[in-house]
């Protein structure tokens, strides 16, 4: 028999994952994910660990939302001072699973991965039962509250976005509108279209937007 428990869920996706791999291939994508573990394993605050990985999705949990919450601002800052990387979009939730074999099963699962797909780059989008559950909500800035509706799931649900208070200067890195990457301003792949300019990660991520631009 299983063994029902409260836990405080994250799930974070890499933005643009699948594009990056269409554009650079399967080996790029193997470095992608490995960096990617790497930089969530130096992410981990107090009893956060990683339970599992799908695709370019990490699912990480916490006996407590202030642990995980502190995990989630740690990696999505690690994610975006990364060069030539993938920013993240993440959802945060707290709620009574069923664990059984180390495998965990519940709405609560499902409900944080509904909740992952509604945050847009760069964002941490939490529940309010997240945020309620939270010990020291003077340490966290929450903004944006809003309902969403989330598919399969019956009833909307109060969410906000979980915003660090030194957000990462981002400044100096723009996004490559064809793999996602972050690049550099000073990057020499760079295209002039409509009096404006675009970065590029590479020739060929400059090459194939400027073949999709006429």
């Amino acid at each position: 028999m299983g063994k029902h428990k409260e836990i405080a869920i994250l799930m974070a996706d890499l933005t643009g994952y699948t594009a990056m791999t269409e554009v650079h291939g399967a080996e790029s994508a193997m470095q992608i994910v490995g960096k990617y573990l790497e930089l969530a394993q130096l992410s981990m605050a107090g009893t956060s660990r990683l339970l599992e990985r799908v695709g370019d999705q990490l699912v990480i949990i916490a006996e407590n939302p202030d642990d995980l919450a502190n995990t989630a601002l740690n990696l999505v800052d690690k994610c975006t001072r990364e060069p030539e990387f993938l920013m993240i979009h993440a959802g945060l939730h707290f709620g009574e699973v069923l664990e059984n074999n180390g495998s965990f099963f519940g709405s609560a699962m499902n409900i944080t991965a509904r909740i992952a797909a509604h945050a847009g780059r760069g964002k941490i989008l939490c529940s309010k039962d997240f945020i309620n559950n939270i010990a020291s909500p003077g340490n966290y800035c929450f903004e944006s509250p809003r309902e969403i509706t989330l598919k399969n799931i019956m009833q909307p649900i109060m969410v906000a976005e979980l915003v660090s208070p030194n957000p990462a200067l981002s400044e100096w890195m723009h996004i490559d509108p064809v793999c996602h990457m972050q690049v550099q301003s000073n990057t020499p792949h760079r295209y002039a279209l409509d009096q404006k300019i675009f970065h590029f990660c590479s020739d060929q991520c400059r090459e194939i937007f400027i073949r999709n631009s006429y």
